[in-house]
Formats: C-alpha cells, sequence, structure tokens
C-alpha cells in the first residue's frame, strides 16, 4: 500500500536526517541501563571467562579502548592457551591409542570424538585470537558512525543480556560437572574404603591413561583438571556464539526500529541515502562476523548435534536394559523366597525322579533273591 506522505517535517525528523538520533535520551539510558555501552564493553565477561578457560589469548580486552587490543604470540596468555590445547591433544590422542588396542566400542568412540572436537574448538580460538583486534576495531569503527537508539528497541540492554548469559551459563557448567563427578564416584563405591571407590572412580573416566600407565594420584589430579577445562570450553563455545549473535540482532534491530520511526513520513531523499550506506555498513559487518565465525559455528553445530544423538542413544539403551532387568526381579522378597522354594523342590524331586529310574532299571537286571532257597 501506498505511504502517506505528509510534506511538513516535525523536529523529530530533523534530528534523525541530521543524524543527532544517538542524542536523544530516554529515561531508560538516563538510568545507566547500559544502553551506551560499545560491544567492546558488552562482551568484557564472556571473554573473562574465556581467557579463565585458556580461550582467546588477547590482551586489553578488559580496557576501556579498542585499540588497546593485541595479540602477542609471546604473552602468558598465549601460552597458557597453547598448553591446554596441547592437553586435549595429548587426550585425543591416547583415546585414539585405546581405541586402536581394542575392539571399535561405542564407548571408546565418545571419547575420541570429544576431544577431538574440543582440541578443533581450542586451536580455531587461538586462530580467532589474531584476527580479533581488528575484528573489534571495525565493529567499533561502525557503532560509531550508526546512531545508537538501543533503549527505543530493547527492554534489555545487551550489556547486560550478555552478563545474565555468563552466570547461567558459568553455573550450569558447574552444576554439571559437579553431578557428573558425583555420578561417578557413586558408580565406584562397589570398592572398600574411599581410597579405593576414588581410585576407581578416575581408572573408569581415564581409561585410556590408566591402561598405559599405573595409577598415580598426581597423574589422576592432573587429569580431571584437563577433563574440567574440557566441560567448561565446550560450553564457552556456545556461549560465545550466542554472544556475538546478540550483538548482531540488536545493531539490526536499531537500523529495523529507525526506519519503522519514520514508516508512513516523507523523508528527504538524503536521508535514504544515509539509510542505504548504513544497510550496507551492517551487511558488510555481517559478512565479516561470518568469516571470523565460521569455523567456531561449524564446530559448535557439530558439537550439538553430536551430544544430541548420544543422548537419545544412551536414553534408549539405558530404557531397554532397565526393561530387560526389572522383568527378572521380584516384586517383594515374599515372592522372591517362595520362587526359591519352588526352585529347591523342583530340583529334589528331578533328582528323586532320576534315582527311581535307576532303581527300577537296576531291579530288573539283577537276579532274584529268594530267602528259601
Amino acid at each position: 500500500m501506498p505511504q502517506k506522505c505528509t510534506k511538513v517535517m516535525p523536529t523529530w525528523q530533523k534530528k534523525i536526517f541530521l543524524d543527532e538520533f544517538s542524542n536523544i535520551k530516554s529515561k531508560k539510558s538516563n538510568s545507566g541501563g547500559g544502553f551506551n555501552a560499545s560491544f567492546h564493553e558488552s562482551l568484557k565477561p564472556v571473554i573473562f571467562v574465556g581467557q579463565c578457560a585458556s580461550l582467546l589469548p588477547v590482551s586489553g580486552t578488559q580496557g576501556e579502548r579498542v585499540e588497546d587490543l593485541q595479540c602477542s604470540i609471546k604473552s602468558f596468555r598465549m601460552l597458557y592457551s597453547c598448553v591446554i590445547c596441547v592437553a586435549l591433544g595429548v587426550m585425543c590422542l591416547l583415546s585414539l591409542r585405546k581405541l586402536i588396542n581394542n575392539r571399535l566400542a561405542y564407548e571408546k568412540l565418545i571419547t575420541l570424538i570429544n576431544y577431538s572436537l574440543l582440541f578443533w574448538a581450542c586451536a580455531h580460538f587461538i586462530r580467532l585470537a589474531r584476527k580479533w583486534p581488528s575484528t573489534m576495531n571495525k565493529w567499533t569503527e561502525i557503532e560509531r558512525i550508526l546512531p545508537n537508539c538501543e533503549q527505543h528497541c530493547n527492554r534489555i540492554s545487551t550489556k547486560k543480556k550478555l552478563y545474565i548469559l555468563v552466570i547461567v551459563v558459568t553455573i550450569l557448567t558447574i552444576i554439571e560437572e559437579a553431578l557428573s563427578i558425583i555420578a561417578g564416584i557413586t558408580k565406584a563405591k562397589s570398592c572398600i574404603g574411599i581410597w579405593d571407590s576414588v581410585e576407581r572412580y578416575f581408572k573408569q573416566s581415564f581409561p585410556q591413561i590408566f591402561s598405559l600407565i599405573q595409577y598415580h594420584e598426581v597423574t589422576a589430579v592432573f587429569a580431571q583438571i584437563v577433563q574440567l577445562y574440557a566441560n567448561f570450553i565446550w560450553n564457552f563455545v556456545d556461549m560465545f556464539v550466542m554472544s556475538i549473535s546478540i550483538g548482531l540482532s540488536s545493531v539490526l534491530r536499531q537500523f529495523n526500529t529507525r526506519l519503522k520511526i519514520v514508516e508512513g513520513k516523507c523523508m528527504p531523499v538524503a536521508f535514504w541515502a544515509q539509510q542505504k550506506k548504513d544497510y550496507q555498513l551492517l551487511c558488510g559487518l555481517i559478512e565479516m562476523m561470518d568469516r571470523t565465525m565460521a569455523h567456531i559455528i561449524v564446530q559448535s553445530f557439530f558439537s550439538n548435534l553430536y551430544y544430541i544423538c548420544v543422548q537419545l542413544l544412551n536414553s534408549l539403551k539405558v530404557r531397554t536394559r532397565s526393561i530387560h532387568c526389572k522383568s527378572m526381579v521380584p516384586y517383594c522378597w515374599n515372592i522372591k523366597e517362595l520362587n526359591s522354594s519352588f526352585q529347591l523342590t523342583g530340583t529334589i524331586v528331578t533328582y528323586e525322579l532320576v534315582l527311581m529310574q535307576f532303581n527300577e532299571s537296576g531291579t530288573l537286571d539283577s537276579p532274584s533273591s529268594d530267602p528259601c532257597e
């Protein structure tokens, strides 16, 4: 339908035309809700958690200026990332050796795929760290060109959304790891003594290590630490992809809001020319992030698909085994005792019948003995 045009341009439209939209303050922005924060500033908690897990070794991520971002090969962050990456690679090779030396088993294949995906993710984050300073500089440059009207299109700022995302994912990761350790120790409780249970837990959790070398407490602790890093890296990959998606969607939503405000209004040609330039900048930003994040997005997709398939298979496997076992277990002790009594009685009767058969055959074959003869 054709838009209804007005010949008089109101004052607020002139402000939009003069790129003064970012100076229009709302009550939300005055209350300090983080609506004026740049994406570099909003991403600080996400990068902090990732660097604690040895990912994205870039310095200056917690500073105010995006120009301070720097990736150095000789930095401690890079050394830290390389050490964890090598540790995951060693676990991957040990899992491969365990799989080759034994028959092909589903459980051993899971461990190999798990560590392979984690090693792939760690290597790609090191690769991403070299591009991160230029990527964030380009993003910040586009943010400075575009008017900021986030307070008009979002109830919660991007900064708060990322804080909430980091807190929720971190808490869930800690709970997941704690429950995994508790389940493993509970499974190993059949051994006598707490230290025997702990030793069995480590041997069950890391058979690729302790089938090659003798069990030692220090080796077990190091293996558990690597496993903790692996779980945090697994969850951080998804959190990082979600964070970038939240940032891009916020920028696009602001652009759509600016167009929606002038819907049905007669705007100058220069205004639409400026909106076209802004749209081209946004398309360039999305293409740049797509090229930068391509490998990590693919890795996240395969990890989630693999996890869903494994959990589905485990649920079907456990359910079938549970039904089979439950059908063989009596529902009360009285029935169990009665069943045992019937089995014992049946065994005795069987023995008596066999003895009677032998007795009859022996009586027929033996000569008659008459005491009167």
